[in-house]
């Protein structure tokens, strides 16, 4: 067969051999860049670059990993912003555990919780002291441990009162934190006043017993908060990503949680489950298997292999639906382990009907969601690429980049009053976007595919939005290939995938929904740095007057 080239100028006797030339880069602000093909070559790596480019998306989207200490110093920022939002993102989770723990109905729940307590029929077994007794505070903090840190962090730091330092997620450093804050009584738990009249050794007996019923008593009402909010935090969505109990641990629901801390540390008259669910505070949450299963992807080779159960499908589209706003909804529950053909049949037929309604155009007929449901069942590695990139081109980067918001950046940008088409589509309006801003810095942008290949035009729109992102190279040292830079600088950003390939060229699908992730990314944090202006604007005028 012929190989495929890039296609010459119309025209009669025009000659097939060579490959049209460049124009020079003197078109008028007005114009906007053609769009090239999907991809600018097809050789034999172009459908192994497409799932590459694939498999990474689908892993930032259901299996995030958010490492900016790694990237920060190579940024110029005094603070990441990747680093900047995951604090925002964990004073945000600590704050919904404080309103959950404040709530008017988990507050009256508790107030007969703590109630029982006070009156006996929750006390701690006799001569146990939860207070002081080093191995006993030891032995629940095992038990508590079996909760993931990065849970049981936030629900120390609610029922504790007080935010614990350093790094969020360390087990060590949270163990310590909730020795501290939640089993450790306070002092003046300890300390009573003796009768006047009694001898001194019973005085200090009767001390030392109110002091033991006055410890214990605090450790089994917050450890019970601690366990209760757990539950309530997972049934009502406001946790942290991941799973709510580590993956070894031998103990994997809040209800088993109670009973063992009631049959190790409480009196035999206490049935915790009971006076549970005489106050409404029943506990349900439970970790299963389908939690705990590894949904990120392997490899580019076994992508049509991995997506043909439905389950990461499945997985995909619920995380796509909360990370991107848009709205998709499956049918029913996701069948897992999906052994047989008609359980993976089920699982991605409810995929791709959740698709089409929300808005991939090309599976609206049912005959055709049909077809492809039965080509992902076998295995088809055609049909997975084309069905993740119309979703990703149809739902994805619209919401990402809604064509209304590109075209005012794009009149911004250009400073001109022309009038802007936007008949070519989300891909053609972030091409005309990375050219209008490119312009600006001397670079020339002329598709989405070899001009984004060397990744200098990726660091003049950084330039162009985050003058100070970028780290300055000193004099006479060799400066780090733009490629290498634009990644440390993304990673730094975050909320933007890996999609720009190692090689050239780049695939233009995935070289458009990165760019329509960074576009998003650019806008944020425009809004966030012209709203914390006008606080500062108008906490300089306070101050003025």
């Amino acid at each position: 067969g012929t190989a495929r080239r890039p296609a010459a100028k119309a025209g009669a006797g025009a000659p097939a051999a060579k490959p049209a030339r460049r124009p020079a880069n003197r078109a008028s602000a007005g114009a906007a860049p053609a769009v090239a093909p999907a991809c600018l070559f097809f050789d034999a790596s172009s459908e192994h670059k497409q799932k590459e480019s694939l498999v990474a998306w689908v892993n930032y989207l259901i299996a995030p990993a958010a490492d900016a200490d790694a990237t920060a110093s190579v940024c110029c920022s005094d603070l990441a912003h990747a680093r900047w939002e995951a604090e925002r993102a964990e004073r945000a989770t600590h704050e919904a555990f404080v309103r959950l723990l404040h709530s008017n109905d988990l507050r009256r729940k508790l107030a007969r919780l703590d109630a029982h307590v006070t009156e006996g029929s929750l006390r701690a077994r006799e001569p146990l002291h939860l207070g002081a007794d080093v191995g006993l505070r030891d032995n629940v903090l095992s038990l508590l441990g079996c909760v993931s840190a990065a849970w049981l962090r936030p629900a120390a730091e609610a029922v504790g009162g007080e935010r614990m330092g350093g790094e969020p997620t360390e087990p060590a450093a949270v163990r310590r934190f909730v020795d501290k804050q939640v089993l450790a009584p306070p002092a003046v738990a300890l300390s009573t006043t003796a009768e006047e009249g009694m001898h001194p050794a019973e005085a200090g007996r009767r001390r030392d017993l109110l002091a033991r019923e006055a410890a214990n008593a605090l450790v089994v009402t917050r450890v019970l908060r601690l366990i209760v909010l757990l539950d309530r935090a997972s049934a009502g969505g406001v946790g942290p990503a991941g799973c709510l109990f580590e993956l070894d641990a031998s103990i994997k629901s809040t209800r088993r949680m109670a009973i063992e801390f009631s049959r190790a540390y409480l009196s035999a008259a206490a049935d915790v489950g009971r006076l549970l669910g005489s106050v409404g505070l029943e506990l349900h949450a439970e970790q299963t298997a389908a939690d705990e299963f590894d949904y990120s992807l392997s490899a580019a080779e076994a992508l049509p292999a991995e997506l043909a159960d439905g389950t990461r499908l499945c997985r995909m589209l619920r995380a796509a639906g909360q990370a991107y706003g848009v709205e998709v909804a499956l049918s029913g529950p996701v069948r897992l382990p999906a052994a047989s053909r008609l359980q993976k049949i089920h699982n991605v037929a409810m995929a791709v009907a959740a698709m089409a309604a929300a808005g991939v155009a090309s599976l609206t007929d049912p005959s055709r969601q049909h077809a492809t449901t039965r080509k992902l069942v076998d295995l088809d590695g055609k049909a997975a690429l084309s069905c993740l990139w119309a979703f990703a081109e149809d739902v994805v980067s619209p919401a990402l980049a809604p064509p209304a918001r590109l075209l005012r950046e794009i009149r911004r940008v250009e400073q001109a009053a022309l009038p802007l088409d936007g008949a070519g589509g989300t891909r053609q309006l972030l091409l005309r976007w990375a050219a209008a801003v490119c312009a600006r810095r001397g670079v020339r942008v002329s598709d989405l595919a070899a001009s984004l290949a060397d990744g200098s035009a990726l660091c003049a729109i950084l330039s162009h939005y985050l003058p100070t992102l970028l780290p300055v190279t000193p004099a006479g040292a060799a400066r780090p290939p733009a490629r290498e830079l634009f990644a440390a600088a993304a990673a730094s950003l975050g909320h933007v995938p890996p999609l720009f390939g190692a090689g050239w060229p780049l695939c233009e699908r995935a070289a458009a929904l990165g760019l329509a992730h960074l576009f998003a990314r650019l806008m944020d944090i425009g809004a966030q740095e012209a709203a914390a202006s006008s606080l500062q604007r108008a906490w300089r005028s306070t101050r003025a007057e």
